[in-house]
């Protein structure tokens, strides 16, 4: 089950297992970005080998699945994950990872009211040589987020050296303090846990961040989503210059044969990457992932 989720490794080993017992396999799985399967499995189904069949179905022929949730999945996901998820599509993404973004409609600027937050919390990439991008975010009714706050600059170090000196822990302390009762966690790379328990032992409420790349990505997607003009997200392009230039140029990468990996590039990633990180690790207070998930964490 899930073998769009399993390495080609798996898959081999279950070739040596029915080639010893002259079995068969029946594999299943919501389309990913699953390069090796394509080549090893759905290509040759397709172009005929007898040893292979490829079928979909699409969530539009289960006669139990709410015709209602699917609706609601259509309206609110873009539409080549849409197609992916709910109808078996293999189109492969290319190009720009966040296609929907659009400066006009996701980038404002307007006066911060804290009153107007449900809730309010931070996320963390950490960087020294490269941008270290700490974000400040703010959910307001019916799932609309803002980016409020940029702190992107290398060289910070995770914890002052010497007395006084500027360090991510004090930048998330100030920002802790302005907020008060109505900051909640900050959700920081989880690749630096050295980083992450220094800072917790100085009373910042700090913790590894989900870091699951595409469901992320999927999420961030959903709220980046454009109907009727709108966005659910919202960042403050005064507040938050460098990641507005960033989401246009966070792409796909490429493998050495010329193929979309869609494996995000490794460039230029730090303050999209910290986006994920914080948007996606607080999912449990949107209501547009109780849909997406159905439910089920």
């Amino acid at each position: 089950d899930e073998i769009f989720q399993c390495q080609q490794q798996f898959y081999n080993e279950v070739l040596v297992r029915l080639s010893e017992r002259n079995g068969r396999a029946v594999l299943t799985g919501t389309p990913k970005p699953a390069l090796w399967l394509e080549d090893e499995v759905i290509n040759r189904a397709l172009d005929g080998d007898p040893d292979f069949k490829y079928i979909t179905w699409k969530t539009s022929e289960n006669p139990y699945f709410p015709k209602e949730s699917l609706a609601t999945m259509r309206r609110i996901l873009p539409p080549k994950i849409f197609r992916r998820n709910y109808e078996a599509s293999l189109e492969s993404f290319d190009g720009q990872i966040y296609e929907e973004f659009d400066k006009s409609i996701h980038a404002k600027v307007w006066d911060i009211n804290p009153d107007e937050y449900q809730v309010i919390w931070g996320s963390m990439d950490w960087g020294f040589s490269h941008n270290g991008c700490f974000y400040v975010y703010g959910l307001r009714d019916d799932d609309q987020v803002d980016v409020l706050f940029e702190v992107s600059e290398p060289g910070i170090p995770p914890v002052a050296a010497i007395p006084g000196q500027r360090c991510w822990a004090s930048i998330m302390e100030d920002y802790q303090n302005k907020f008060e009762d109505k900051f909640d966690w900050i959700y920081a790379g989880p690749d630096r846990p050295e980083n992450i328990e220094n800072i917790r032992s100085i009373g910042i409420q700090i913790k590894g961040a989900d870091n699951a790349v595409n469901e992320g990505i999927t999420f961030v997607a959903a709220l980046m989503h454009v109907e009727d003009g709108r966005s659910k997200l919202r960042i403050h392009a005064t507040n938050c210059p460098k990641l507005v230039r960033r989401i246009p140029t966070y792409r796909w990468d490429i493998d050495s044969s010329g193929r979309v990996t869609e494996k995000p590039l490794k460039q230029d990633d730090d303050e999209v990457d910290s986006m994920r990180y914080g948007l996606y690790s607080q999912r449990r207070w949107f209501r547009i992932w109780q849909k997406i998930s159905g439910g089920v964490e």
